[in-house]
């Protein structure tokens, strides 16, 4: 099995940024509060 690097396959989709797992909670805290406030 050859591995793809996920900068490749994010690349492809025309993802912008990679989130590092550790960073996921407070990015969708962040995102959630500003949401919240458009609704």
């Amino acid at each position: 099995n050859r591995v793809t690097s996920p900068f490749r396959t994010a690349e492809q989709f025309l993802i912008e940024d990679i989130i590092d797992p550790r960073d996921t909670r407070p990015l969708l805290c962040e995102f959630a509060e500003l949401a919240q406030r458009r609704l």
